[in-house]
């Protein structure tokens, strides 16, 4: 289901809303109602893209009918060179786009919007003039398109009906398939042919009036134009967090992340205690495939507590914008290793 929530459990209203069932029934509704109304009203959703270029395997006529190819960078590249034209645009995979949030450089600085613009809620275009094009980029940027009232509405009542159907409510008007009659003592069942689910509605006046003024002609789902000439952007996810959430998590935003911790509490008196001991902070990606010791810098010791810090750099050169990882402090002394305390690592992508 690619598609937001079209009523909330907030929207039930106080008699609904506290029903064990009402987070299923505003799923279930918002996904019925987005299937049969041609899949046209996605709700809105915010993702991060990445687009990278590798500069021998580009041309001039490439970039300006179609942006950025999706193949590995050199991230010594911190801009295309110049000589790429000023007409470089990056058509985006969600669409409708309402809002560009961020775009970042592979340094992960923030690229001035004076730069860019948004052309038919579908494409980055890149002002005139802007000589140099950022290469290896993560575009962060809301699109979708909400469901009118009357959707939103109609999306409320189907919800109210199931969770009627699920308890079991006889006042419920969702139609059902099978009717018992008994006549002159015989008991038999009818079943309901329900043609109306061969149209697309669900038998219920107000939902079905929306359903048939929006989507008239019974749409599967809403058209596009595909172009096996236009390359697309990765869309990446959020992973989930490493560990539990935790007082020792660290969110790095453009000037770094930090987070200061109680020895005591990870029983790390030792380090202040006796002498020779030298930490060591290790970030890593989720998983184990990226990982790298941090300089003696981002360790640092006062009143009993201990204080770590992860420069932006190094944590997008990890994480990148979208993936969780860890953050791991050892301390060696004397050829011995000891392990001392973990947490999870970020990186802010709102700043």
């Amino acid at each position: 289901m690619s598609t937001g929530l079209w009523v909330t459990v907030a929207d039930l209203g106080l008699e609904w809303e506290d029903s064990e069932y009402a987070e299923e029934a505003v799923r279930s509704a918002s996904y019925i109602m987005w299937a049969l109304s041609g899949r046209k009203y996605t709700g809105v959703t915010t993702v991060t893209e990445r687009y990278v270029r590798f500069a021998p395997l580009i041309n001039t006529r490439l970039l300006q009918e179609a942006a950025i190819l999706n193949s590995r960078v050199n991230k010594a590249l911190q801009l295309v060179e110049p000589w790429v034209s000023a007409e470089t645009r990056i058509r985006l995979r969600g669409q409708p786009v309402q809002e560009i949030k961020t775009i970042r450089n592979v340094g992960g600085d923030i690229v001035n919007p004076d730069r860019y613009y948004v052309v038919e809620h579908s494409t980055v275009q890149f002002s005139e003039g802007a000589l140099i094009v950022p290469a290896d980029i993560e575009i962060s940027y809301t699109y979708g398109a909400e469901p009118p009232v009357f959707g939103k509405m109609a999306a409320r009542r189907v919800a109210i009906e199931f969770i009627k159907l699920w308890t079991g409510d006889s006042d419920c008007a969702l139609p059902q398939r099978v009717t018992s009659v008994s006549r002159q003592g015989v008991t038999y069942t009818v079943l309901d042919s329900q043609d109306f689910l061969e149209e697309m509605r669900l038998g219920i006046y107000e939902v079905d009036l929306f359903l048939k003024t929006n989507n008239p002609n019974k749409a599967q789902k809403r058209s596009k134009v595909f172009s096996p000439d236009i390359p697309r952007a990765r869309r990446y996810s959020p992973e989930p967090l490493y560990f539990d959430v935790s007082a020792r998590d660290i969110v790095v935003s453009k000037n770094g992340g930090s987070v200061t911790i109680d020895l005591t509490d990870i029983s790390a008196d030792f380090l202040v205690d006796e002498a020779g001991w030298v930490p060591d902070l290790v970030l890593r990606s989720k998983g184990g495939t990226k990982s790298k010791s941090l300089s003696a810098s981002s360790v640092s010791f006062a009143s009993g507590s201990i204080t770590l810090t992860v420069p932006y750099r190094e944590a997008y050169g990890i994480l990148t914008l979208v993936n969780s990882g860890a953050w791991d402090l050892y301390a060696t002394k004397d050829g011995t290793t000891a392990y001392v305390a973990s947490g999870n690592v970020t990186v802010d992508m709102t700043i």
